[in-house]
């Protein structure tokens, strides 16, 4: 039997919404019914409480065993050093077949994972979330510091190299990722996509949607690679034009209510169908990002996404699946009131997001692919 180790971020008790989207969404719906088929560890700093709901459920729902790992508090070349040791003596002890990760992890964590499975003889799958360069360069953009051309970000990209090289799969969340990581390693075949996949029976439209959009709907973070003072400009745009459409933005924001936007904080999984009903249309206007979620939960609604076309255009056909967006307040504006105006167009799109949903983005389709990608040719 196979024994998988998920080299996972630390437990932080100061970010409860982080481990509640971990615990009770991000890791169901990659692991899928894994555990009938492997031993599973997740590798940890530090862990959640053993009283823990979302623990508990993992353990007893997933066959999920919780193992901690030292991992220093400490900066620079000293922390790859003596990190490399307490990972490498983890996986002595714990003996895996298979050396992983379920979040997507920064690139030092890859490196740190691909030097030790290269060490011990251990198959590595490395499972990239998303641009963890073009992320680094918006927060550091954002706080006003160089990024590009610095010796950090040269750092960065080579272990990002040396990663994918040392991998023996790699599991990519876009078709977009995944050719920007073809250009990076020397084995390009071993790159294959695998969306996480949504429950088409928790999140499900008998029938497209009807009539126009009204109601656009946000969900994510309050940090600039999500792109939410975009959607927020183009709200104020829209409102100045006369527009009725309202915004709704779910996640880490303080609930409160400013003009046409609505503020709810975070939504529980189990609320999320429900937010989506109320809604007309989701925008995802993201600056950098691997593939979220809620593309594939609001097509599975039935429901048309306004999406950045830098992100999303190789994984969604314009007009046809997605209605492409630039990152600008005003394209985003202009995207929306074409499916605030067009009842036709709006309902089209609607019927063909809930068609692409259903053919590419069921989780069941998707376990099995992830399987065979993670464990290898036996798993066919």
């Amino acid at each position: 039997m196979h024994h998988v180790v998920y080299f996972e971020p630390d437990y932080d008790p100061s970010l409860p919404n982080l481990w509640l989207l971990r615990g009770q969404y991000k890791y169901p719906s990659v692991l899928g019914r894994l555990g009938e088929r492997a031993r599973i560890t997740l590798l940890m700093g530090r862990l959640p409480p053993r009283s823990d709901p979302l623990r508990h459920a993992l353990e007893a729902g997933y066959g999920v065993e919780f193992r901690r790992i030292y991992l220093p508090d400490v900066p620079g070349e000293y922390y790859s050093q003596l990190a490399f040791t307490s990972l490498t003596d983890a996986l002595r002890r714990l003996r895996p077949t298979v050396l992983s990760n379920l979040n997507g992890r920064a690139i030092k964590h890859c490196d740190l994972a691909a030097r030790a499975a290269l060490s011990l003889g251990i198959r590595y799958v490395m499972r990239v979330g998303g641009d963890d360069l073009a992320t680094k360069h918006a927060v550091f953009a954002q706080e006003g510091r160089a990024f590009d051309g610095t010796s950090v970000y040269g750092d960065l990209m080579r272990q990002e190299r040396i990663s994918l090289d040392c991998a023996d799969a790699v599991v990519a969340m876009s078709e977009r990722e995944r050719r920007r990581l073809a250009v990076l390693t020397w084995a390009p075949d071993k790159i294959r996509v695998c969306y996480r996949g949504v429950d088409m029976a928790f999140f499900r439209a008998d029938q497209p949607r009807k009539g126009v959009a009204r109601r656009v709907l946000f969900i994510g973070r309050q940090s600039a690679e999500k792109g939410f003072d975009l959607a927020e400009s183009a709200a104020l745009l829209l409102r100045e034009q006369g527009s009725e459409v309202t915004f709704t933005f779910a996640g880490t924001f303080a609930k409160r209510r400013v003009q046409n936007c609505e503020y709810r904080g975070y939504v529980d999984f189990a609320d999320l169908p429900a937010l989506y009903a109320e809604h007309d249309l989701v925008l995802v206007c993201s600056r950098t990002e691997g593939f979220p979620q809620v593309l594939m939960e609001a097509g599975a609604m039935g429901l048309p996404c306004v999406a950045s076309r830098h992100l999303f255009q190789h994984d969604f056909v314009d007009r046809e699946t997605a209605l492409l967006c630039e990152t600008k307040p005003a394209d985003i504006a202009r995207c929306v009131r074409a499916l605030c105006d067009d009842q036709n167009f709006y309902e089209q799109l609607s019927a063909r997001s809930l068609a692409h949903a259903r053919a590419c983005f069921d989780e069941t389709v998707q376990h099995l692919r992830y399987q065979q990608i993670l464990l290898g040719r036996d798993a066919a």
